[in-house]
């Protein structure tokens, strides 16, 4: 995959192919409304797709990537059409559209201190409370994996057992709490 040249930005590349997509757009929906909304939808897509990349793609692997992106926004689209229609016609359901939520009780963890999250880790290991800081900081598995060492596959796994633990030791720490 080439990449494009340091001064052009993901909305450019989908600017680029806008009319090409709005032609394609148009042969799905067969509406201009909807197609215009297809196409804003995919490079609404396009662009959270690429905010995380350190390169863009170059134009034409762009393009291939914008049209698998309008074909599955519209796959998206007509999948909630159909559960729209199913439901139309759900007496049931239209009443419980219109009802007042009740209102839903704050999550316990809601309420957790750092203080609390603290007391948990001191029962992990070193590497644990390592990772789960990096974890918590955003970092991706290839940075905690090049910090803590091990491959980012190792590190995707120790996140995956940790969180689990974390949270069942911080539930019983509240509703210990909540029984006091």
């Amino acid at each position: 995959m080439s990449v494009v040249l340091e001064k052009q930005n993901a909305g450019d590349l989908a600017e680029e192919h806008r009319p090409w997509l709005m032609r394609r757009a148009l042969k799905l929906c067969r509406n201009e409304a909807d197609a215009e909304d297809l196409v804003q939808d995919a490079i609404t897509r396009f662009l959270a797709h690429c905010k995380p990349l350190r390169r863009l793609p170059d134009s034409e692997e762009s393009g291939r990537l914008l049209a698998r992106i309008l074909a599955n926004a519209f796959t998206d689209q007509c999948r909630r059409h159909k559960v729209r229609e199913r439901n139309a016609h759900d007496p049931a359901l239209g009443e419980r559209l219109h009802a007042v939520p009740r209102a839903l009780e704050p999550s316990p963890m809601e309420s957790v201190t750092s203080e609390q999250i603290s007391d948990v880790l001191r029962d992990f290991s070193p590497l644990d409370r390592q990772t789960y800081k990096l974890h918590s900081e955003g970092e991706n598995y290839e940075e905690i994996a090049r910090r803590c060492g091990g491959t980012p596959g190792a590190a995707r796994t120790r996140v995956s057992k940790m969180l689990p633990k974390i949270r069942a030791k911080l539930v019983a720490l509240l509703t210990a709490g909540r029984n006091e």
